[in-house]
């Protein structure tokens, strides 16, 4: 005989959720603080799906002055993370920083699931 689980409530959330939905806020503001609309971000948040984060649209305006068309689709892949190493101080990486993350952030772009260039966006949210 199986028995029905009862619902205690809404179902829970990653502890790195509130992280990456701040990474992505953050972003979006960088990407379009000039507001000329050239730039149109097409992203996802709350997505477990381990590929792409959404796209990145650049456009150009149209004839008419009232609409965008696209010229450019980049795939992008989004880490937040407030593990940013550095700068460096001294060598010859001095000034650089590091950002360790694992392989599975490339999985997407290594299996060539899409033709449009991508992009990996590292976002600090210190």
């Amino acid at each position: 005989m199986s028995t029905i689980k009862e619902s205690s409530g809404p179902s829970g959330w990653d502890v790195n959720a509130i992280c990456d939905n701040r990474g992505v806020a953050i972003l979006i503001a960088l990407l379009t603080q000039k507001d000329d609309g050239r730039v149109f971000p097409d992203f996802n948040v709350n997505d477990k799906i381990p590929n792409f984060d959404g796209r990145l649209l650049v456009g150009s305006l149209a004839p008419n002055g009232k609409r965008f068309e696209p010229c450019c689709t980049y795939e992008v892949q989004i880490k937040s993370t407030h593990k940013i190493d550095g700068p460096r101080k001294q060598g010859s990486h001095k000034g650089l920083c590091s950002i360790r993350c694992d392989g599975s952030s490339l999985e997407a772009v290594n299996r060539r699931i899409s033709l449009n260039p991508a992009i990996l966006f590292f976002v600090d949210i210190v």
